[in-house]
């Protein structure tokens, strides 16, 4: 073997050996017969793998989310054409007719390979992580003056408790050994879910606050202490953001207080045009029966119904037979309940099973 160093892992060693054409130059020292044992394991590799694919065709239906494998790439510049060429890559081997959407967070480069995604797959959809669009909406919110400081004292809050044994003991006496922290995905997200667990929680605290163990314990004296006594799935995405909205006007005594916050999550929802409000997520809210059956009247709305044509346009683009019968028939079946959709059967699930398994 010769003394070169190769950069990209044990993947492109393998293929400096068996001098694939490609990947890296040849290894001028390996034998023939080196060359051809690495050639045929490379091989043999690359067919379980494809075996394994198309097992996962067949089970995925069933089991949902699906690992298909994992490539260390580290030394690699993660340019949005590398990330293109990479995901079609996966996308052509699983094959493009088992492929709706690729989800990946907002960063510039991933941006990039989505637009090079929508020149060679338009039928497919390029999603943005919902958790990295919504986020900036939680972080201008919380930093309102009207949340900001209750955020705070929610955080020292918490800290204060966490921080010492004793007054996590008491703390998880009273609450029946349930936690107030609850981490969300991002910090902003965890911020928001702990102060929920608070309010929810509020009862509990303040008997714990009153108690004898509470009393008796030194940290009660701290300044810490004394503050702390006076602290007072894509389906459901779109439809959820619609609810929050309603949520939070109703939330208010004056609907226009809510304003701020709304505008907030307005300007966010524009400036992050197609992230959360794609063809395929107006599509996935109409076709949500747990929206749907509750207020059927989402299908009297243009918008609604515009980008649920062009999404099927868009995965249908070559057959306009199948866009014609799922536009004029089975849309219609499902709007108006008829066949299946209207047993009892289905209404009683639209709320206890996944959709994906309720269609």
């Amino acid at each position: 073997m010769c003394k070169r160093l190769i950069k990209g892992g044990v993947y492109k060693m393998k293929h400096h050996i068996a001098g694939v054409v490609g990947q890296v130059e040849a290894c001028p020292k390996e034998s023939d017969e080196d060359k051809k044992r690495v050639r045929d394991y490379l091989e043999n590799s690359k067919n379980k793998k494809h075996q394994r694919v198309e097992e996962l065709k067949e089970e995925r239906a069933q089991l949902g989310t699906s690992f298909l494998g994992s490539i260390e790439e580290s030394m690699e510049a993660h340019t949005g054409v590398y990330i293109f060429e990479f995901v079609e890559k996966y996308i052509i081997e699983i094959g493009t007719q088992h492929v709706v959407q690729v989800v990946t967070d907002n960063a510039t480069n991933n941006m990039a390979a989505a637009d090079l995604l929508k020149v060679t797959q338009p039928q497919i959809f390029w999603t943005s992580c919902a958790t990295h669009t919504i986020n900036p909406m939680l972080e201008a919110i919380g930093k309102l003056l009207k949340f900001s400081g209750i955020l705070e004292k929610a955080k020292a809050l918490t800290i204060f408790i966490y921080a010492h044994h004793r007054t996590l003991v008491i703390t998880k006496k009273y609450t029946k050994k349930s936690d107030i922290v609850r981490p969300g995905v991002t910090r902003f997200a965890t911020s928001f879910f702990t102060l929920e667990s608070l309010k929810d929680k509020k009862d509990q605290l303040r008997l714990m606050f009153t108690s004898d163990e509470w009393s008796k314990t030194k940290l009660r004296s701290s300044v810490k202490g004394k503050a702390a006594e006076a602290t007072p799935s894509m389906a459901f995405l779109l439809g959820a953001l619609k609810q929050a909205k309603e949520d939070i006007k109703k939330s208010f005594k004056k609907e226009e207080n809510a304003i701020p916050i709304l505008k907030i999550i307005d300007e966010n929802i524009e400036k992050s045009k197609g992230r959360l409000d794609s063809p395929l997520h107006y599509a996935a809210y109409l076709l949500n029966p747990f929206f749907y059956f509750k207020d059927s009247s989402i299908s009297n709305d243009t918008n609604v119904m515009n980008e649920f044509l062009n999404c099927v346009e868009i995965i249908f683009a070559t057959d306009e037979d199948m866009q014609s019968t799922i536009a004029n028939d089975e849309l219609l079946k499902y709007k108006s309940k008829s066949r299946n959709f209207g047993k009892k059967m289905a209404s009683w699930n639209m709320s206890r099973m996944v959709v994906q398994l309720w269609w």
